[in-house]
């Protein structure tokens, strides 16, 4: 669940980065100041809802590729440290999540989406 909630407030960043970057090259001169509030306010309003969207492509772009790579080493994660115990037993504390190997695995991550580019 915590790693959904990371991949989701990464591409939450994402987009509001894109909008900022949009408003200040196509907007910030302009002298219209209620309609460019109008469009900053509309870009936050919408970014917390396209994380949520799936848009198909014909092939992967490299950025998709490490967005799922990343997707499917959370769900890894979460499957390995979500402890498994038997009735009358504790669970194991040495099999659950660490966040050391979690900064690993984001750290190459990192690197591999580096290198595609």
């Amino acid at each position: 669940m915590i790693g959904t909630f990371l991949i989701y407030m990464i591409k939450l960043a994402c987009f509001l980065i894109v909008f900022y970057l949009g408003f200040k090259v196509l907007l910030s001169g302009e002298t219209f100041l209620a309609f460019n509030r109008k469009v900053l306010l509309i870009g936050i309003g919408i970014s917390p809802l396209l994380p949520g969207m799936r848009i198909n492509l014909l092939s992967d772009t490299p950025i998709q590729q490490s967005i799922q790579y990343m997707e499917r080493a959370f769900q890894q994660l979460q499957q390995i440290s979500t402890p498994t115990a038997t009735p009358g037993h504790a669970p194991d504390i040495a099999h659950t999540f660490s966040w050391p190997s979690c900064l690993a695995i984001l750290y190459l991550q990192e690197l591999y989406a580096i290198s595609c580019c």
